[in-house]
């Protein structure tokens, strides 16, 4: 049986209580046959749950501008290792980089690089189950043009105060990431400026997302807190806001922000279990060239249907994130031009992409839960920007499942078709962006949860899958490497950069549950190189990437879970 773990504190629905790691898979099986062996396998502390399921807080969002840490021309991949072990200290973490170049990703010039908090001077140190990677983003935060990290560290203790959660920054330079000029930084909601105090369970980092929000030049971190306390509101969620400038990420000029359902003039009220914040991605979809925030509320009430989820939108401006000029929105399954109704789990994954390339970034919402006769298959709800920002009747939203016409595979029971990782990039270079699904519960023929990922291509009418055909992907097709086996999680993580710089996105897939040397849950990750044709395994080859593999750092070992957040 797989052994996953998670954070050890509660959400609670009702009487149940539910570990905050394990939300998404309890609403994506709140009505199936399977739910007493979830709530069955809840154990405290020691971050155990007893399934094949487990969340995926991977950075998603807007990849036009890919990471180059090195400002060579090529994108590179930062590769979390959540589970990593540092010498005795047991799923410290840990986040592998690798740096693309003519021929794509590869480890040796320039070498791949291994970060923790033991590397040298890297601000504080590792400790037993912090998770440093668990959530990446990346984005040039001092605008010096290389590319920097952000590194989430949800369980990490400040002071005493237990999974409070911090963030660590990596700024980029001629050689890579490094850590002492610029120094490297650790924040946490006790870092001076810094609104809010950390608190035990706050799991600060816990979600990650970079973007220009005040439009100054400078990127900005948006940090989801899920485990933050509102009021009597437990649990409930918020959003610090750090923004860069010309010495990178700071607190004071401007201040930081701090979002929530109780905030100023944002629409919705913090209420126990919200989970404000799961996911985040950034885009500008009124295309008034300031970035806008998009905030999974996955685990919203909506009347008597509990973790039935919504997604809060707050403009940027010339002061950042702002919830009157323009107005805040409020978007879930209710609204009158919402397509489809869904029971629950919308906003389990976030991307921002230009799918119909009219200038302005249209957004893709994960829905966990699908009731199209088939329990948690998963489906993609599509919002079309516009100059007054997302909209859903022109053009019309878009509901994607694996039922949809001309959709390759079909709906089956708990595959999670867009429940983990979405990215949006444009991998057949046509000049519209296109969406990635990961479905990593997917079963490849006889094999159960082997995973796999989807590929909608853009067009002027916007997502469609008939012209160029839609891909469906995994490791069982035509010369992607290695083969399917149960509880892979192939499409768990998704990311998207051009690693050979030949103008076509390629694709990192996280295969965080693969065996590596018979070791369960050392993880790898697999690499579509882009084409005219869009994604394809054979020219140039597709690459699959492990701690075995020659030249990469670290060791295959359990549970190290290799590719369980991507950043490029």
């Amino acid at each position: 049986m797989r052994v996953l773990w998670a954070t050890d504190y509660y959400f609670r629905f009702g009487s149940m209580r539910v570990l905050r790691n394990a939300l998404p898979i309890f609403l994506l099986l709140l009505l199936s046959t399977s739910l007493l062996a979830v709530i069955g396998a809840i154990v405290p502390l020691q971050f155990r749950l007893t399934q094949t399921f487990a969340q995926s807080s991977v950075v998603e969002g807007n990849d036009e501008a890919y990471a180059d840490f090195n400002n060579d021309g090529y994108s590179d991949l930062a590769i979390g290792v959540r589970g990593e072990s540092i010498g005795d200290i047991l799923r410290a973490g840990a986040v592998q980089v690798m740096y693309g170049s003519a021929t794509g990703l590869q480890a040796n010039s320039p070498n791949d690089q291994l970060w923790h908090q033991h590397s040298q001077g890297v601000r504080d140190v590792s400790e037993l189950s912090d998770r440093f990677g668990e959530t990446l983003a990346a984005g040039d935060f001092n605008n010096d043009n290389y590319d920097d990290l952000a590194i989430g560290i949800p369980g990490e203790g400040i002071a005493d105060i237990e999974g409070a959660g911090a963030v660590a920054i990596l700024y980029g330079s001629a050689t890579g990431l490094q850590a002492t000029s610029p120094d490297d930084q650790f924040w946490s909601q006790n870092s001076p400026g810094v609104l809010g105090e950390a608190e035990r369970g706050d799991v600060f980092g816990s979600s990650l997302t970079a973007g220009d929000f005040n439009n100054d030049g400078y990127s900005d971190l948006a940090i989801g807190v899920l485990g933050e306390d509102i009021g009597n509101a437990v649990e409930t969620g918020g959003v610090n806001l750090l923004f860069g400038s010309s010495t990178g990420l700071q607190s004071s000029s401007p201040d930081d922000q701090f979002w929530s359902q109780n905030s100023p003039g944002v629409l919705g009220v913090s209420e126990t279990n919200d989970a404000f914040g799961f996911k985040l991605t950034g885009g500008d979809f009124n295309n008034d060239g300031y970035d806008d925030l998009a905030i999974s509320v996955v685990g919203e009430t909506l009347g008597d249907v509990i973790g039935a989820g919504a997604v809060q939108v707050l403009y940027g401006s010339a002061s950042g994130l702002q919830a009157t000029s323009p107005d805040d929105q409020f978007w879930d399954m209710n609204k009158p031009d919402i397509s489809e109704k869904v029971t629950q789990g919308f906003g389990n994954s976030l991307a921002a992409g230009d799918f119909n390339t009219d200038g302005h970034d249209d957004l893709a919402i994960g829905v966990g839960y699908n009731p199209i006769g088939r329990d948690g298959a998963g489906a993609v709800l599509v919002l079309y920007g516009s100059s007054s920002g997302l909209q859903a009747t022109s053009p019309d939203d878009q509901f994607w499942t694996q039922d949809s016409p001309d959709v390759l595979d079909e709906a089956e029971f708990n595959d999670g078709f867009g429940s983990s990782a979405l990215t949006a990039s444009d991998f057949n270079n046509d000049g519209y962006e296109d969406l990635a699904i990961g479905i990593w519960m997917e079963s490849i023929g006889v094999v159960p949860r082997a995973g796999a990922v989807h590929i909608l291509y853009g067009s002027e009418s916007g997502l469609q899958a008939a012209l160029p055909d839609d891909q469906f992907i995994h490791q069982n097709s035509p010369n992607v490497r290695d083969i399917a086996e149960s509880d892979d999680g192939f499409g768990f993580s998704l990311s998207a950069g051009d690693f050979n710089s030949d103008g076509f996105a390629d694709l990192a897939i996280g295969v965080p549950f693969e065996a590596i040397n018979s070791i369960s849950d050392d993880g790898a990750i697999a690499i579509l190189y882009g084409t005219s044709t869009g994604l394809q395994a054979s020219s140039p080859d597709d690459q699959f990437w492990n701690q075995a593999s020659p030249g990469v750092q670290g060791d295959p070992d359990y549970p190290d879970q290799f590719g369980y957040s991507l950043a490029s």
